[in-house]
């Protein structure tokens, strides 16, 4: 290969794993990753949350909270901006022990019909980045699993909460999604 963000490598372990560095600990099974800082700040407030990790990185702290939900234990923590960051902070967090994960976030829109704070369940993603590059082949999309989209989807639907299911354009530079770009992959996201 010529472009080395194409030579993936399904091996499983890496030359630094996070569980060589971390230790495990007694941390919720059940994790949000919230892109919302002030729905983090409101969820420590509203549910008396406890910090369990400290998780320094050179750019400052990014702790792990806990609180208890309908009797449950669960962590949250904001994943940081990037997908370099959040990959890092996720592959810490299954270090320590958390296993079952939700991520939630904000994203511009390619169909203005789509308003702000609309909910779209994720079902498929352009790759436009490069981290996932390092976790799975290359190739232009990726396929959420069916079963979470629709798990998802049937909460929401008993819920009543109203809900778009659709593509996404993953990118780690939004200043780079130029006029020539912009049209294509909003065709892609129209053919979902």
């Amino acid at each position: 290969m010529t472009h080395p963000i194409l030579e993936y490598d399904p091996a499983p372990d890496a030359l630094i794993e996070p569980s060589q560095v971390l230790k495990h600990r007694d941390v919720p099974e059940y994790c949000v990753i919230c892109f919302f800082k002030e729905v983090i700040d409101k969820v420590i407030r509203e549910y008396n949350a406890r910090i369990i990790v400290e998780n320094p990185w050179e750019d400052g702290h990014h702790p792990i909270y806990e609180i208890s939900y309908q009797n449950q234990r669960l962590a949250f923590f904001h994943p940081g901006v990037g997908a370099p960051m959040a990959a890092g902070l996720l592959e810490e967090v299954i270090a320590l022990g958390c296993r079952k994960f939700i991520a939630c976030g904000g994203c511009g829109v390619l169909e203005k019909d789509i308003p702000v704070g609309s909910l779209i369940v994720v079902s498929c993603a352009i790759r436009d980045e490069g981290v996932s590059y390092h976790y799975l082949p290359p190739s232009r999309e990726v396929i959420a699993n069916e079963g979470a989209v629709n798990s998802l989807a049937g909460v929401l639907n008993t819920r009543g909460v109203p809900y778009r299911t659709g593509k996404t354009w993953t990118t780690d530079a939004p200043y780079r999604e130029t006029p020539k770009k912009w049209p294509k992959e909003k065709q892609m996201v129209a053919l979902q």
